[in-house]
C-alpha cells in the first residue's frame, strides 16, 4: 500500500485533541489556504505536550509542524500536496500524515492511486507528501476533524 496506518484508541485522548482544535481554529485562515474550512495555525501542535503520543505511536518519522482541521457542511480541501512546505527553513519534507478525530466522511481521496481513506476515529495515515490529495465537499452537518501534519522519515543513525 502507498501509506502506513497506525491506530490510537484512547478516546478520552482523541476528545481532548478534538477539543483542542475547536478551542483554536482562526478565522482569517479560513480559505487562505487548501483547507476550504477551519483550521489551526501550521506549528499550533508541533511543541505541544499533548502532541507526543502521536509522536510516540509514529517513531519513525520526525514532524516538523501540525495543525487541525474542521470541516463542516460544504467545506473541503482543495487538491494539493505538501513538497512545497517548510521552504522558508529549507528543512526536506519527504512525508506527511493525518490523524482522524472523527468517523465523519468524506474520506481523503488520493488521485494517483484512485483510493478514499475512510475516516475512523484514531486512524493515523503515513503517505509521502508529494502524493496529491484532497476531501470532497462535505454534505452533512456533522463536523469532520483531523490533525494533519509533515515531516520526514527518519534516518536509522536516528534510532540509536
Amino acid at each position: 500500500m502507498f501509506y502506513d496506518e497506525y491506530k490510537i484508541t484512547d478516546t478520552e485522548y482523541l476528545k481532548s485533541l478534538q477539543t483542542e482544535i475547536k478551542n483554536n481554529t482562526i478565522e482569517s485562515l479560513r480559505n487562505r489556504t487548501n483547507v476550504k474550512g477551519q483550521m489551526t495555525y501550521w506549528n499550533y501542535f508541533i511543541d505541544k505536550k499533548i502532541f507526543n503520543k502521536v509522536k510516540d505511536i509514529t517513531y519513525k518519522y520526525f514532524w516538523y509542524d501540525a495543525w487541525g482541521n474542521i470541516l463542516n457542511k460544504n467545506d473541503y480541501v482543495e487538491e494539493h500536496d505538501h513538497i512545497t512546505v517548510n521552504t522558508k527553513i529549507k528543512l526536506p519534507c519527504s512525508h506527511s500524515g493525518i490523524l482522524y478525530l472523527t468517523d465523519q466522511e468524506p474520506g481523503t481521496y488520493f488521485k494517483k492511486y484512485d483510493v478514499t481513506i475512510k475516516p475512523e476515529l484514531g486512524k493515523i495515515i503515513i503517505f509521502k507528501s508529494n502524493v496529491l490529495h484532497s476531501v470532497k465537499k462535505c454534505d452533512t452537518s456533522k463536523e469532520r476533524i483531523t490533525l494533519a501534519f509533515n515531516g520526514r522519515r527518519k534516518e536509522a543513525y536516528e534510532f540509536n
